[in-house]
């Protein structure tokens, strides 16, 4: 490549981090860095990005202060956002919900949402709470939002909560864009909506998955009772 400047250099990282290679991503923003190419605001969110789904903290926080103090660039939104993600992803909760506490500027869904993500994953329900209601304050909730919460209280047998959050999302119109697939076959696609029994065949989709199902239980019936004699013997 000829002229390697910045927007190509950020364009390969781009491409290699958004395809599951995010190490040789940050590898090629060193080069990037030893060849004398200054990174852009772009370049930053592409190896934090990077940087978040390797789980790489200490390298994603060298790389984030090195912004302002090496190149002069303010960390932005989107860059507070991969820097919650990076921190949550790594069970770092606190030092996540710190951050977001002393951003300079307002966090946004995106950066809530991370934060919210990282509570589901590691199972801090409280602080899921508290991200939600952050959430509300600004206008940013979604049918989403109040799914993932009543999904957390579940998850930690916290029935009487899941119960009042839907009851919120009733009271507040609040609904959950519903899940959806298609298919193609022959040239034609079918698409399938969760709860939605238009679709012209659904009695013929019902006892496909009817007999998948009797199918199913037949299996572990049948395995149940091979283990019993097993045991038996």
């Amino acid at each position: 490549m000829p002229d390697k400047d910045v927007f190509a250099f950020t364009s390969l990282i781009s491409g290699l981090a958004n395809h599951g290679q995010s190490a040789d991503a940050i590898q090629l923003f060193g080069r990037m860095q030893s060849e004398k190419v200054i990174p852009n605001e772009v370049t930053f969110i592409c190896v934090l990005s990077a940087c978040s789904r390797m789980g790489l903290v200490d390298e994603g926080l060298r790389i984030f202060n090195c912004m302002s103090v090496v190149y002069g660039i303010e960390p932005g939104v989107q860059h507070y956002g991969c820097m919650v993600d990076l921190l949550g992803r790594a069970g770092l909760l606190e030092e996540a919900k710190r951050l977001v506490r002393e951003m300079p500027m307002e966090p946004d869904s995106y950066v809530l949402g991370a934060l919210l993500n990282s509570c589901r994953v590691h199972g801090d329900v409280e602080l899921g709470k508290e991200t939600v209601e952050s959430l509300v304050e600004r206008g940013l909730d979604h049918g989403g939002v109040h799914v993932l919460l009543s999904n957390m209280y579940a998850s930690s047998n916290q029935w009487d909560w899941v119960v009042k959050v839907r009851k919120e999302m009733g009271a507040k119109k609040v609904r959950k864009v519903p899940g959806c697939s298609s298919i193609e076959i022959d040239g034609t696609v079918s698409e399938f909506v969760a709860g939605d029994m238009s679709y012209l065949r659904v009695e013929d989709v019902m006892l496909v998955l009817l007999g998948i199902d009797n199918h199913l239980k037949f299996l572990l019936l049948a395995d149940d009772n091979t283990n019993s004699n097993m045991i038996a013997y």
